[in-house]
């Protein structure tokens, strides 16, 4: 029986999480290492003590909130409902629908000025949400379940839009050849949005990122339980970020696997500096800097800084990982790795408290709206001689 916690005793539920937050930093330490220290070959006693501490907390805490995974699954969008979302799918499902995932560490919220764009251009909006924390492949089979649900409510074909390690989910759950052989619908365009396709080296810093989507979540919670701080014990204990690593295993089977036949793919990528025009060889060749360093020297900076302007990408993910091997349709956006889809949520508050709200559009959504155009049927009105 799952109990609530009980206000008249603070200095019991203070113990409880001293203890519990005890085991939790070890927890976030293992998290920490496990990445840096397991690339390429998973560290099986790492991960023995990691689960042994989520395994400690959970069953201290005895007392986790019935609906503390409530947001996991499929959810509808609906600007009529409290919080925008619901999970009532409708009476008559959509032919096509457009389904939103998110990446790693993700606290809610990366769709909040996404989902009413596409709503607004005619689109049914669908987002899927997991427990990120786990490996790559077991969300993808989560997510293939959920495509499959969808497909038997009469959605026909889907839009796949992926932000960061969400569309690594996605390119599982659609080239794992046991997840293609569901009843799936027919998948037409897919969006990534600074997916790490080749991987990304800030996967070892993730445990930063696991706090702060907790933090958030307990923010937007109803009943703002302290507990709810402790569910990083919940899912999964950092092996995502193994699979994060440039050359994991997961990601060169992956990357091996070809996307199935008919797919539009389109990759937007952030590039967090916005160098413009610069040339980094124009300073190189300056006969300031040859004469400070001499020739040999002011050319290896040069080339050095070159590479930081074509490979520094959005903070998190390099300019080529955001490359699906094979794409086609590259779109390069001059924002981070977050605040191309969504603004920065503290510049919003800044803006409500100072009676400026708005701000510019993430550059992402139009090319993402445009994207998704679903072409108009050709009939004797509209075909051109």
């Amino acid at each position: 029986m799952i109990r609530r916690s009980d206000s008249s005793t603070p200095g019991v539920l203070a113990g409880l999480l001293a203890g519990a937050l005890g085991v939790g930093v070890l927890w976030i330490a293992a998290k920490v290492s496990t990445p840096a220290r397991a690339a390429g070959v998973q560290n099986d006693a790492i991960l023995q003590v990691t689960q042994w501490a989520s395994d400690t907390l959970n069953a201290v805490l005895n007392t986790i909130p019935e609906d503390d995974h409530a947001w996991l699954g499929t959810r509808w969008y609906d600007p009529g409902v409290p919080d925008d979302w619901t999970t009532q799918s409708p009476s008559v499902a959509p032919e096509r629908v457009v389904v939103l995932i998110h990446g790693l560490d993700e606290p809610g919220g990366i769709w909040d000025q996404l989902a009413p764009a596409l709503h607004d251009s005619g689109h049914t909006v669908v987002r899927f949400e997991y427990p990120n924390d786990q490996r790559i492949a077991p969300s993808a089979s989560a997510f293939a379940d959920a495509l499959e649900e969808l497909h038997g409510l009469g959605v026909g074909r889907v839009d796949i839009v992926a932000h960061s390690m969400g569309g690594l989910v996605a390119r599982e759950a659609m080239t794992r050849p046991e997840l293609m052989s569901k009843d799936l619908p027919v998948f037409d365009r897919f969006i990534t949005l600074g997916t790490p396709h080749l991987g990304s080296p800030w996967s070892r810093m993730r445990a930063v990122a696991e706090i702060r989507e907790q933090t958030q979540r307990w923010i937007e919670s109803p009943d703002h339980d302290p507990k709810r701080l402790l569910l990083f014990a919940k899912d999964g204990v950092g092996q995502a970020g193994t699979d994060l690593l440039p050359g994991s295993e997961f990601l060169n089977a992956l990357n091996e696997r070809p996307m199935p036949p008919g797919v539009r793919v389109t990759c937007i990528v952030g590039r967090a500096v916005p160098f413009g025009d610069f040339d980094p060889m124009v300073i190189a060749g300056s006969g300031a800097l040859e004469q400070l360093v001499g020739v040999r020297d002011a050319r290896a900076i040069g080339r050095g800084l070159d590479d930081l302007k074509r490979e520094l990408g959005d903070g998190v993910v390099p300019v080529s990982s955001a490359v699906m091997p094979g794409a086609t349709d590259i779109v390069v956006v001059e924002a981070n790795h977050r605040s191309m889809i969504r603004s920065i949520e503290l510049g919003q508050a800044i803006g409500r408290m100072t009676g400026k709200p708005g701000g510019p559009e993430p550059p992402a959504i139009r090319v993402i709206v445009d994207r998704l155009k679903v072409p108009k049927p050709k009939t004797p009105d509209n075909i051109l001689p």
